[in-house]
């Protein structure tokens, strides 16, 4: 990413205004063009989670916000945001229960060298994400109208083998799906019983 900008929306969930600006300069270095927000309680974040954001960075320990409840209102809200906890006072145990929580990774506020890869890595895993989520809503879809179709449908293998009908083929020809299935679909071995 040295030679090119990432735009790249930020939530941050921080107490400290040095810490955020230098997570924000640290990405900036690094490639990032960041557009961001601070918020430090738990009615700020709600808030701020009714808007669209493409990564959450959070401490752990905020005076009026831990991050396991944090993280917590994020997924309450059914949000499929990477989370990056960035906090010098998180453990390696915290830090495994937090990303068995749901949190995707954690960097210390004392090595943040590789929060801009961290970063860069989470938003291509979520970009992923909502790419297999769409495909399998395309593919429900498909799956229906090819269920609902008035026009017999069956799919083959490589071998000319049924492994699927829909009703209608069931309909139309007579044949019920557990006869059909495994039959050659040769129009001459295979043929209409009506």
């Amino acid at each position: 990413m040295k030679n090119r900008t990432m735009p790249l929306k930020a939530l941050i969930i921080e107490d400290s205004d040095d810490d955020v600006w230098l997570l924000v300069d640290h990405l900036a270095q690094h490639g990032f063009e960041v557009s961001w927000r601070k918020v430090d309680t738990a009615e700020q974040l709600r808030l701020a989670l009714t808007e669209p954001w493409d990564i959450i960075y959070s401490d752990y320990s905020l005076p009026s916000l831990l991050g396991d409840e944090a993280l917590t209102i994020i997924r309450e809200c059914d949000m499929d945001i990477p989370v990056i906890f960035v906090s010098g006072t998180i453990g390696e145990e915290t830090a495994v229960g937090l990303m068995k929580a749901g949190a995707q990774d954690y960097v210390m506020k004392n090595n943040i060298i590789r929060l801009a890869v961290a970063t860069e890595r989470e938003i291509m895993e979520a970009h992923q994400r909502q790419q297999r989520k769409q495909a399998e809503q395309n593919l429900k879809k498909l799956s229906l109208v090819v269920e609902q179709a008035a026009d017999s449908v069956y799919i083959t293998d490589t071998n000319g083998k049924i492994e699927y009908v829909n009703p209608a083929f069931e309909r139309l020809t007579g044949y019920k799906r557990d006869e059909a299935v495994g039959q050659n679909a040769r129009f001459n071995t295979f043929r209409s019983r009506k």
